[in-house]
């Protein structure tokens, strides 16, 4: 007998025969027990949540056309409502990249293993990869050097 699902409403313990059609084998025990966890389904889209981008920003001078992204995420309806955005990451990589625009970067979705991504909008963004500023000249003052035998010279 099939074990029916349709009218839980979460998770249960249910006993159910076992039955194998043989004369010659016998089966035991003849009934077990299953244990289903179950549990609501929800979707959940996390607004705002900031692009994180590889290499980290110190090391690279860029411009991104957006800097957050939605993120719509489905799972467990207990775990959707604890979910925080820092369970979330949406990375950009631009280690890759040369000087110069970049129209469709990828934005990469790193989501918790139970839960089932949905979407991310926008998918990619457009990338502005800077040229490394030049190293600036010290500015200093330059203080005069006396000359040989004048005043103030050895």
């Amino acid at each position: 007998v099939p074990v029916e699902l349709r009218r839980r409403d979460g998770s249960f313990t249910e006993k159910v025969a076992l039955f194998f059609d043989s004369e010659r084998l016998e089966v035991t025990p003849n009934e077990v027990s299953v244990a289903v966890p179950m549990a609501r389904i929800r979707e959940q889209q996390l607004a705002e949540v900031a692009l994180q981008v590889n290499p980290p920003p110190d090391s690279l001078r860029y411009e991104l056309s957006e800097p957050h992204v939605r993120l719509t995420l489905r799972g467990p309806e207990a775990r959707m409502a604890a979910l925080t955005a820092a369970e979330v990451q949406l990375v950009v990589d631009l280690s890759l990249l040369g000087v110069g625009e970049h129209d469709s970067v990828t934005v990469e979705p790193r989501v918790p293993a139970w839960s089932q991504l949905v979407r991310v909008e926008p998918a990619s963004v457009r990338a502005i990869i800077l040229p490394a500023p030049a190293p600036q000249e010290s500015t200093a003052p330059q203080l005069p050097q006396p000359v040989p035998g004048t005043a103030g010279s050895p």
